[in-house]
């Protein structure tokens, strides 16, 4: 559904939510630094960072990755073609956006030490909110000692918001850019709150293959950074994993296969997901095959896999706008077709 990333480092120059190796929760041993949210920042703390990542926000709506490079930490800026490609592919988008800092945060690694053998534990920062039992954490693997922020920023007032986080890391009294990391804030028109609700809607009514998928996407579009955590998140994925179907547990792999019994042949699901590159919201199989080299052979095995899959699970054509079916063989290009669910055949 989304670009992936180029990484570099311990810091990844990202296309989309996906910054740093790792999610909290993740087996290492954590070392507790110090979060400093926005509303308990001095002012002149607080405007240091906004005014940064507005800053870094304006060059990249208008693609200046020259600026954007003058004020990027000297590690990145001497390698900075991934952030310049995520910059060129992400500034068509924000065309008349307003630029909204939205949260800002402080985590201040300075204390951090290396454990034995000059090893680097994972920095784990809790970030209290006030008067609220919720919070926000961030567990960040194999960060340097030194004082970070993390800004999000909405780029709002467009037909379709985007959202910019950009990690930033202090240089001799500067906030200099050490990550950054673009993602559309709607799908086919909904941002992740919608869909979090249509997806306790189809749990509520039994269509639990359209609840979980819709979970996944309310996740995509509400997670900013893929090293976040927090009271909201947990919510949100416990309520994914209680209306997951038994038969999507695990999600289908390569090495777990999803079964699909069509008409005449039986087709194997290596990945479900979701696509909005049409427009509206469809639903992305992979399956098997043997050869693709024959279009007209191809075209109708993907037809036959979504009449399998329609067959299977009638109920995705309440929720999705289509249906694209890749079909992957060994060797060759895989060869997929979208149809919207109306045009594709009834199973014989």
């Amino acid at each position: 559904m989304r670009p992936r990333f180029a990484k570099r480092g311990w810091m990844f120059a990202v296309s989309v939510a996906s910054l740093l190796v790792g999610l909290v929760g993740t087996p290492q041993r954590a070392h507790a630094e110090t979060c400093i949210t926005q509303s308990q920042m001095t002012p002149a703390d607080r405007t240091a960072i906004v005014d940064a990542a507005r800053d870094m926000s304006m060059k990249v709506s208008i693609g200046d990755s020259a600026g954007l490079r003058a004020i990027t930490i000297k590690e990145y800026a001497s390698n900075f073609d991934a952030i310049a490609n995520s910059v060129a592919a992400t500034a068509p988008h924000l065309k008349g956006a307003q630029i909204i800092v939205r949260n800002v945060y402080i985590l201040d690694a300075s204390s951090l030490k290396a454990g034995p053998e000059g090893s680097v534990p994972a920095a784990q920062f809790f970030c209290s909110l006030n008067n609220s039992p919720s919070d926000t954490n961030f567990t960040i693997p194999g960060l340097p000692a030194g004082k970070y922020a993390l800004a999000i920023v909405d780029a709002a007032g467009i037909a379709a918001p985007w959202q910019l986080s950009f990690v930033l890391q202090q240089v001799q009294s500067k906030w200099l850019l050490a990550g950054f990391i673009p993602k559309a804030a709607t799908a086919a028109g909904h941002n992740g709150l919608w869909y979090w609700t249509q997806a306790r809607d189809y749990g509520k009514k039994g269509e639990r293959l359209n609840a979980w998928l819709y979970y996944q996407v309310a996740e995509q579009l509400l997670v900013p950074v893929d090293f976040v955590n927090s009271t909201n998140l947990e919510k949100l994925r416990s309520e994914e994993q209680a209306v997951r179907p038994p038969a999507f547990q695990p999600a289908p792999s390569a090495q777990h296969p999803l079964s699909l019994k069509g008409a005449k042949e039986t087709f194997m699901v290596t990945s479900i997901g979701t696509d909005d590159a049409l427009g509206g919201l469809d639903l992305v199989l992979h399956v098997t095959a043997t050869d693709t080299s024959d279009p007209v052979a191809a075209r109708q095995r993907d037809v036959n896999a979504m009449q399998a899959m329609l067959a299977a699970y009638p109920e995705v054509a309440r929720a999705f706008h289509g249906l694209w079916v890749f079909a992957d063989a060994p060797g060759q290009n895989p060869f997929g077709i979208e149809l919207p669910i109306g045009q594709i055949p009834a199973s014989p």
